[in-house]
């Protein structure tokens, strides 16, 4: 045979045997005439020690396997991972040694993908049951069904108990399960949604390639396609159709999801018949028809340009969010609809949007690359999730509860806390898994795995491993508040059924997660329950405010200290001689003042994210790392005031402000409580080097007080520099200002005294904002941690307490004449002075200390480099700008005549915290600067009051 068709014929021969997975084979008369060709070597007489010499493929095979066993006894030594690794490495060398050594003169070749089989066990059928086997799916097939119509059956307009004594009668009549038009709708709006699904609207992401090399794509328009669904049923009620029509044939509807789903179920059974290896699920993926059935066969069905899970995880949230609105509409159009069904449904819409705004990350969820499209999740999707999960609000419905502030403002907080922890787990999974080499998780505990990747071992995910089914079990029980205690027992079923669900889905990812990641899965397991082990954070050794006694007292006392003070100075009266009016609870709180609350809050927020204003960057951290933040405070303040001014000029009534002043105080205090609580568990899921000095003692309650984390961030937003000055300071305004449109109701003009101090306040808090970086130098944002301290100071004390005199003046006011208001005027611009020039001097020195406008200042130079001013203001008193601060504090008190104590309470309690501030920033110097704090201190005698004190 000529040379050429010899090579050919073997290649083939070659080609043939790789496709069918077998090295290649020779015939006797090839293995001849290719002995004919080789030249007789020495080398095949060789010891077995020799076998090197051997085909170069195999040899190198070899070196391979031989460098990888040596790193992994490396990564051992590491403590990475485990033995097992060098094992299975170690017994794939021996055995290719040994059959290179039977058989040495055989052109063996060895692929990788023979050493991969050889490593890892065949995964092509499921080798282990879940939910208990064929059996357990089988009874689930058969139960859930039962579940569905069962809890319709129970929760009607009658009752929502289940009690064995009065069980509801069961329908008998063909017609109370089976409707046409209910079976037309849930086709309909099923087929609806395939048709928004397949539009070319959204973007495309990709979810990987298979096994067998196939691209995976999901188009993302999900949230397009929840607007035009709305848009749709709004066209509906305009034009007239009876979309009520769905509450009236619920139970019908969900008999028809139940068909619909084992219809789904079948048709997703025999499609998976003839299945590529690749295609299939790992976990439904047995030969058993039932249990594939129930499980899914098939990890990703397409139907054209639609990903058929996909599609059915959509489907089950527009269906959900659809209903509930069709809920609200019939209660409108019946006048029954009441603040908690609106809550209810408004909490699981923004749960259903942000699910939707996010579909990008359903891609790379649980569902979609471990679960196979089967009865299971279909039924779920189609039945259990429109159909159950609308229970609360169907309930709220059939039943309406009697308005309960303290209900509703626990549901919103629990709901909010819940919302925060299942977002921000998700949100840094996502981050973490897109660009792990992120700088903000520098600092951030990482477990290295076998696999290759690294596992989070600290923020959210060092709180546990799964922190976002957490916050999903949190939101579910805080959406059954509302409804009550009692009497409604069957609303409780979403939160057990999803804590079922998601305690099923955690043991299951535990055994992937085991099997992927090995010995870095334990490794992490371990580090998660030593988490509240010492790792070597810096404590907190001297404990200020009198220790844990005293902060225990504080946060009892604080917002007692706030009641009392608006208690006492009344309408009727202002005086701390007698006792004060206890209102009754309605008078604490009611469901309009936590609105106004949230939304004053939110709207502040908003101002603060937008694109607006100067971008500065902060102190020196002790990582080294400078923190930008984006100061538009003034901009924001101005907005602010249009807005106001827009309210009045269209007639809003702003005044109801002043009527609700103690209730918009207790929903400040409860959200400030809230929220406190929320950074302390941040806090401690955040790394060391982000923990603040002061606040890091161990003990959880004085951790709580102080703050733990020194700047608490969540995206964009710096949440303690955010509370400094946005929602307190320009709430002190609004509250103002509110009072004098108060006044303008009550009285043909409002008193002098009272529009002159709103002035000073308002001069006060947009100075404040002007200069809104110098806040960037203060203790309160280089040194203090963000707990309930500064956060019920910046959101209830303030506000509610520094606009005392105005509300005094409003209530009761006085006759001063122009001459004594002259004279607060006078105090008023004299404080200010003092107050900006020395604060401006200081922020001028501390940027450039050669500035040619301060060459005529006289400073001392300290061994830590930096230099104090000795001269100029900050020589006359080392803090001037606390003298000014007291001075206008005193002026705006003035105006409310001698005659009453309390209206001057805030420049009493103003004195102590300046002396109680300066101590404490003096013991700071003191270490910072050792000696030359004292030297300083020789020279600038007067701590606030010059020649005095």
């Amino acid at each position: 045979m000529p040379k050429s068709k010899l090579r050919k014929s073997r290649s083939r021969s070659r080609s043939r045997s790789r496709s069918r997975g077998r090295p290649p084979s020779k015939s006797p008369a090839r293995q001849k005439s290719a002995k004919a060709k080789q030249s007789p070597s020495p080398s095949r007489n060789k010891t077995a020690s020799q076998v090197t010499s051997t085909p170069k493929r195999a040899s190198n095979r070899i070196k391979v396997l031989v460098e990888k066993q040596e790193k992994v006894e490396e990564n051992v030594r590491q403590k990475e991972i485990d033995h097992t690794e060098i094992k299975r490495t170690q017994t794939v060398v021996t055995e290719i040694q040994h059959g290179l050594k039977k058989s040495p003169t055989k052109d063996k070749q060895i692929r990788p993908s023979q050493i991969e089989n050889e490593t890892s066990k065949d995964t092509s059928n499921t080798k282990k049951y879940i939910m208990g086997g064929p059996i357990g799916t089988f009874i689930m097939t058969l139960f859930m069904p039962v579940l569905v119509l069962g809890l319709n059956l129970l929760c009607s307009k009658k009752s929502c108990t289940l009690t064995l004594n009065k069980l509801p009668s069961i329908p008998k009549s063909l017609s109370s399960y089976y409707d046409r038009n209910a079976a037309l709708i849930v086709l309909g709006f099923f087929i609806f949604q395939v048709i928004l699904s397949s539009l070319p609207l959204g973007k495309i992401v990709k979810q990987g390639t298979t096994a067998g090399g196939r691209s995976l794509t999901v188009r993302c328009n999900g949230f397009l396609a929840l607007f035009l669904t709305m848009a749709t049923m709004a066209g509906l009620i305009y034009a007239g159709i009876p979309v009520i029509y769905v509450y009236d044939k619920f139970f019908q509807m969900a008999t028809s999801g139940i068909v619909f789903s084992f219809i789904l179920g079948c048709y997703a059974l025999i499609r998976s018949r003839k299945l590529k290896p690749e295609e299939k699920s790992d976990q439904g993926n047995t030969g058993c028809t039932m249990y594939d059935f129930f499980v899914g066969r098939e990890l990703h069905p397409y139907l054209g340009p639609v990903d058929l899970k996909f599609f059915i995880l959509h489907y089950a949230m527009m269906c959900w969010v659809t209903i509930n609105a069709l809920f609200v509409w019939k209660a409108y159009t019946d006048g029954s609809l009441t603040p908690a069904l609106v809550f209810v449904a408004l909490m699981q819409a923004l749960y259903v949007m942000d699910y939707i705004w996010h579909e990008n990350i359903i891609a790379d969820g649980f569902e979609t690359k471990h679960n196979g499209l089967g009865f299971h999740l279909i039924f779920i999707c189609i039945s259990i999730v429109p159909f159950t999960y609308t229970l609360q609000t169907r309930f709220l419905l059939d039943h309406p509860v009697k308005w309960n502030p303290f209900a509703l403002a626990g549901f919103f907080v629990l709901n909010m806390v819940g919302y925060i922890v299942f977002r921000g787990a998700n949100s840094e999974k996502t981050r973490f898994r897109r660009d792990p080499h992120n700088p903000v998780y520098a600092s951030f505990k990482k477990i290295p795995s076998p696999s290759g990747q690294k596992l989070l071992a600290s923020g959210w995910w060092g709180l546990c491993r799964h922190p976002n089914y957490l916050g999903d079990i949190i939101m579910a029980v805080a959406w059954t508040i509302p409804c009550g205690w009692t009497g409604a027992h069957l609303v409780y079923f979403y939160p057990l059924f999803l804590t079922f669900i998601l305690l099923d889905r955690a043991s299951l990812m535990e055994s992937i997660c085991q099997k992927k990641h090995g010995s870095g899965w334990e490794r992490a397991a371990v580090i998660m329950a030593t988490k509240h082990v010492d790792m070597g954070v810096p404590k907190t050794t001297h404990l200020e405010f009198g220790g844990v006694p005293g902060v225990i007292f504080m946060i009892v006392g604080l917002p007692a200290a706030v009641y009392f003070i608006n208690l006492f100075c009344s309408v009727e009266t202002c005086t701390i001689m007698s006792l004060p009016y206890v209102p009754s609870l309605s008078a604490f709180l009611d469901g309009k003042s936590v609105l106004i609350f949230l939304g004053w809050f939110s709207f502040q927020l908003v101002l603060y994210l937008l694109p607006t204003g100067r971008v500065v960057e902060g102190l020196p951290l002790a990582s080294g790392k400078q923190l930008k933040y984006r100061c538009n405070g003034f901009i924001n303040l101005v907005i602010t005031l249009a807005v106001f001014g827009g309210l009045v000029y269209g007639g809003y009534p702003v005044a109801v402000i002043h009527d609700k002043f103690l209730q918009l105080a207790t929903a400040a205090l409860i959200f400030s409580i809230v929220f406190s609580i929320f950074l302390y568990i941040k806090a401690c899921m955040a790394p060391k080097d982000q923990l603040a000095s002061g606040g890091n003692s161990g003990n959880i309650i004085y951790d709580f007080f102080i703050g733990h984390e020194l700047n608490p961030r969540i995206g964009a937003v710096d949440l303690k520099f955010f509370c400094e000055l946005r929602p307190g300071l320009i709430g002190w305004v609004i509250l103002d200002l509110s009072f004098i449109v108060k006044a303008c109701q009550l009285y043909e003009s409002p008193p002098p005294g009272l529009v002159v101090i709103c002035l000073f306040h308002i001069t006060y808090v947009a100075d404040a904002l002007w200069f809104e970086d110098a806040v960037l130098s203060t203790m309160d944002i280089v040194h203090d941690g963000f707990g309930f301290m500064l956060v019920f100071g910046d959101l209830v004390w303030v506000p509610f307490l520094y606009s005392l005199q105005a509300r005094f003046l409003l209530e009761h006011p006085q006759d001063t004449s122009p001459v004594y208001l002259a004279v607060c005027i006078f105090l008023h611009v004299l404080g200010y002075t003092i107050f900006r020039c020395s604060n401006s001097e200081k922020n001028a020195f501390r940027k450039n200390p050669r500035d040619p406008k301060l060459t005529h200042l006289k400073t001392i130079s300290t061994r830590s480099g930096r230099k104090l001013l000795v001269s100029g203001w900050w020589g006359m008193c080392r803090h001037p700008n606390y003298l000014g601060d007291l001075i206008m504090a005193l002026s705006w008190s003035l105006p409310c005549g001698i005659q009453h104590i309390l209206p001057y309470y805030y420049p009493i309690y103003f004195l102590g915290l300046l002396i109680h501030r300066f101590s404490r920033d003096d013991e700071l110097c003191r270490q910072k600067y050792g000696s030359d704090w004292d030297r300083y201190c020789s020279l600038v005698k007067y701590k606030i009051f010059p020649y005095v004190y």
